[in-house]
């Protein structure tokens, strides 16, 4: 289900015969003879279209939502057909008209061009390798590397990137030579010339922030979603939803609600009881039925068990990364037990993005308030608190640790301070981790994109740039990733009306003020759901999709232990195993939480067995 398309740098004749299509894992390359050869998979999310009137042919991968009538949103054919004709009327100004998550490539005979274009959002993959005249675009890492007939050359600057802070920085990928197409861009090639360009951006200008009394952004949030999730259904087939009983997941399924005139399907992932304790909320199961209830959905609760961690191997394969965290195992169990009920599934990803709900929005919103108080002043509670016999109460002692953290990150520069909240280590653990020859070959900053994108958004207030950033980096490399992509590997469509570009251009021009109440987020949407969804999910503290990770890595046996082992990390060759042992042995006994970071290196070591053999 994945597209490939290689052509020649120096370009190619306008003649059909240049086009050769192959089936995937043939391993044709470009020929003499042919400028063009593009493999292409079965499966309704991957398109083609031939417009032999205007000499035009497309290939898609993914879906296109939001087309201008008569035009017809969809998957496959249809979503070829849409983008060959806004191209043929807009040229690469079609771009803008449509949202979605997809990545294409367009043959533009005539002009002797091709366009290669990813979704405005960067939810659907789109690799790129330029090895020598050959230039390669595909939205499978795997299905370029096998049109290209080579072998993964481990990228060491983007492994540790990803060690770091959890993810890999567009434009670059874990494999040495391929890159991510930025999302929101294109690529022309013309007669051998390249350029790239940016066709839609996330609103960062203060100039586009507009002020609304509290009752009509109330309305304007609800309608926003219900027309979302229009969109979303108009990709036809039938509609399930992830039902997590979070804010987000809740709202999606009352929207929903209020578009179908049947009952639909609604999915819950959890854990054992035994296994429920390691997670951030307990209580999520009850509020994910509680939901249902409210508005009759056929609802399923899937239990998961420890087993669960052996399907990782299966999901790193799909997802053609590592992770650093554990939901895409619940995000895979319920796409599994789906694909037997629905086409497609909603999810609430993004509203934490658009409306606030990570803790760090909630730091900055604390540090606002803590600084008209002397520093001097919070420095004595912060002794105080920590002094005999106070610090033997829990509450307070879990208040000193609280506000030491708050006062150093007070210090801090907001890029510092943003990339803090991901960091899995310092930069001396890091570098003790790997091996001297490999630290020697590491050259990159692995935060030297995100402060670009930094200093992009610079005229936005803090909040404002954490939400920017969140938008640009976070979500198109690391959370959406697992879940469109796994949507895939199931034969589902996914669709996260938070991520409806439209939706994110109005939630953007909502000031950051408005968004946050003292320690309490996602006001705007909180207060337009009052009365739609359960009281006692609005009101609940912030959870999150987990898994029991740190039960996982810790374990002195057991399938992490074996991957995690001496003998693997030894025959390796990139890190020194007895770091990796000291780091298990402080996570075990609570010295220092390095639970991601363990789990990263799981399945980084997961990927490279795959891919590197």
């Amino acid at each position: 289900m994945s597209f490939c398309v290689s052509f020649l740098k120096q370009g190619y004749s306008a003649a059909d015969p240049d086009l050769l299509v192959v089936d995937p894992g043939s391993g044709a390359r470009v020929r003499d003879t042919h400028g063009i050869v593009v493999s292409i998979g079965n499966g309704r999310m991957v398109g083609r279209w031939d417009d032999k009137a205007e000499r035009i042919t497309t290939f898609v991968s993914g879906c296109l939502t939001g087309v201008p009538d008569p035009l017809r949103p969809g998957t496959g054919v249809t979503a070829a057909r849409a983008l060959a004709a806004l191209y043929i009327k807009h040229a690469t100004d079609a771009f803008a008209l449509i949202d979605g998550a997809y990545c294409g490539a367009i043959i533009d005979w005539q002009r002797r061009a091709i366009v290669m274009v990813r979704d405005k959002l960067g939810i659907g993959r789109a690799y790129l390798s330029r090895d020598g005249e050959v230039i390669t675009f595909s939205d499978s890492l795997s299905h370029l590397l096998s049109a290209e007939q080579k072998s993964v050359k481990l990228d060491v600057d983007s492994m540790y990137a990803f060690l770091m802070i959890g993810w890999i920085p567009t434009p670059h990928s874990m494999a040495r030579g391929v890159e991510k197409l930025a999302p929101g861009t294109y690529l022309e090639s013309v007669n051998g010339a390249l350029t790239q360009a940016t066709y839609y951006d996330v609103p960062h200008s203060p100039s586009g922030v507009s002020y609304r009394p509290a009752a009509e952004l109330r309305h304007e949030v609800a309608d926003q979603l219900d027309r979302s999730v229009e969109r979303g259904l108009s990709l036809g087939g039938r509609w399930g939803s992830f039902l997590s009983g979070g804010v987000d997941s809740s709202s999606v399924v009352s929207s929903l609600a209020r578009s179908q005139s049947t009952s639909f399907p609604t999915y819950f992932g959890g854990f054992a009881p035994e296994l429920n304790r390691f997670l951030p909320n307990p209580e999520e199961p009850a509020l994910s039925k509680l939901v249902a209830g409210r508005f009759g959905t056929q609802h399923r609760m899937l239990w998961l068990g420890p087993e669960a961690v052996e399907t990782t191997p299966e999901i790193i394969g799909a997802l053609e990364e590592p992770v650093c965290d554990g939901g895409c195992i619940v995000l895979a169990a319920v796409m599994r037990a789906a694909r037997e009920e629905t086409d497609g599934l909603m999810t609430g990803i993004g509203g934490d993005f658009l409306f606030t709900g990570e803790r760090r929005h909630m730091v900055l919103s604390l540090l606002r308030f803590m600084r008209p108080v002397p520093a001097q002043i919070w420095n004595g509670v912060r002794w105080l608190s920590g002094t005999q016999p106070l610090a033997r109460n829990a509450r307070i002692s879990q208040m000193h640790f609280d506000l030491t953290r708050l006062l150093a990150i007070r210090e801090l520069s907001i890029e510092d301070m943003y990339a803090g909240f991901f960091l899995q280590a310092n930069a001396h653990e890091l570098q003790s981790l790997f091996r001297p020859e490999v630290r020697g070959e590491i050259t990159r900053d692995p935060l030297q994109e995100v402060n670009e994108l930094f200093r992009h958004a610079s005229e936005l207030d803090p909040l404002s740039r954490f939400l920017y950033l969140d938008l640009k980096a976070n979500l198109p490399d690391h959370c959406v990733r697992e879940a469109e992509t796994l949507g895939r590997h199931f034969g589902l469509t996914i669709y996260s009306p938070f991520l409806d570009a439209e939706f994110v251009d109005f939630a953007m021009s909502v000031p950051s003020v408005d968004k946050v109440s003292g320690l309490t987020l996602k006001v705007p949407l909180k207060r337009a759901m009052r009365g739609r969804v359960p009281d006692d999910v609005l009101d609940r503290k912030k959870g999150g999709l987990g898994s029991p990770i740190r039960w996982w890595v810790t374990r002195p046996d057991g399938y992490v232990a074996d991957v995690l082992s001496r003998e693997n990390i030894d025959r390796r060759g990139l890190f020194a195993s007895d770091v990796i042992e000291q780091f298990r042995r402080a996570t075990a006994e609570g010295v220092r939480d390095y639970t991601k970071l363990l789990w990263s290196l799981f399945t980084l070591e997961l990927w490279m067995e795959r891919y590197v053999g």
